[in-house]
Parts: structure tokens; sequence; C-alpha cells
């Protein structure tokens, strides 16, 4: 079943944790999507439509979300990071392969304003030469932003991101990383 809802105070809807809700906010013209059934499980980020910032969301988390709201607590506290700095404190719970579960661990970890290099979080999870695998770890990340893979930086620059360079500079900048 799929709710959509856009009023301007957030809905209570009874929350079963077999099922998925769906946070879906815009900011400065993009979409952000954060799929939720108590830890966030996936996130999307588009300067597209909210229609397919939903749908990769749901791509990523492997389920259907029951119900997007535009206001809610994982909404208010994405407005608060992307806005004025405040560090995101709902958990995330991802799901993925063992190593990949070392490196978003790792990475979450990693305090807003400070970044590390792909080999340095393979060097943390003893997997030292294995930067390229954190980077491809990185790269499937389904919650970036609560995992934040935007600290990350490659060794001789910036590396890549899911929501694109632009915007990982973007995110940097805000944390108040010099570039």
């Amino acid at each position: 079943m799929r709710i959509a809802v856009a009023p301007q105070k957030s809905l209570r809807i009874g929350l079963q944790l077999s099922r998925v809700k769906g946070f879906l906010a815009d900011w400065r013209g993009w979409w952000f999507c954060v799929l939720s059934d108590c830890e966030v499980r996936a996130v999307s980020m588009f300067r597209g439509s909210p229609g397919e910032a939903l749908s990769a969301a749901e791509e990523k988390a492997g389920s259907e979300a029951d119900a997007v709201l535009r206001d809610g607590g994982v909404v208010d506290e994405l407005r608060a990071y992307l806005e004025s700095r405040e560090p995101l404190s709902t958990a995330a719970e991802p799901r993925g392969t063992g190593f990949q579960g070392r490196v978003w661990g790792a990475v979450s970890r990693i305090s807003l304003g400070e970044t590390r290099t792909y080999g340095e979080v393979a060097s943390e999870i003893d997997g030292p030469g294995a930067a390229r695998a954190v980077g491809n770890a990185l790269g499937v990340n389904p919650a970036p932003l609560f995992v934040p893979c935007h600290r990350v930086v490659s060794r001789s620059g910036l590396g890549g991101f899911s929501g694109g360079t632009d915007l990982k500079r973007f995110l940097l900048k805000l944390e108040g990383v010099r570039l």
C-alpha cells in the first residue's frame, strides 16, 4: 500500500517493524527520500522529481514505502543538518554484505567536519590495500548522509559520491572541510 501525503504537519501512521515508512523532503531543488522502519534503511537524492527519489530509495531498500510524509522527525533532522550543520543522529541500519557493513560502520564514526581517505578506512577495518573495495562499498551505500560516505575522499582528490561530486563538495564545505 502506498500513501502519498503532503500536509504541513506530520501524520501519525501505525508503524510495524516489517513495514517501511518514507519521508520526502525538498531542499534547494534536491529531493531527499528517506525510507525508515525505526532505523534509516535507504536515502536517495535527486534533482529530478520526487517520484524518482522515492523509486530509487525503494529500490535501494528492497521494499515499497507505505507512507510518504513531507514533515516529521527524520525530515526535520535532515533539514537542520542541511541548513545549520546540525549532526544527524537518527540510527542508520543499511543492509549489505559483511564487508560493506564494516565499511559503513567505520564511515559512520567519522565526525562532522572530518574526512578519511579510502585507504584509511580500509586500514581501519583490517583491509589494507582494499581502498578500491571500500570505494565500491560506499558506492552502494543505501543511506548516504546518515552513513556519511561523502566524508571519505581520495588520497589525491575528492573521489566519487552517489549524489555527484558537486553535492559531495557542497556537503563537505557545509561541514567546514577545506577543499
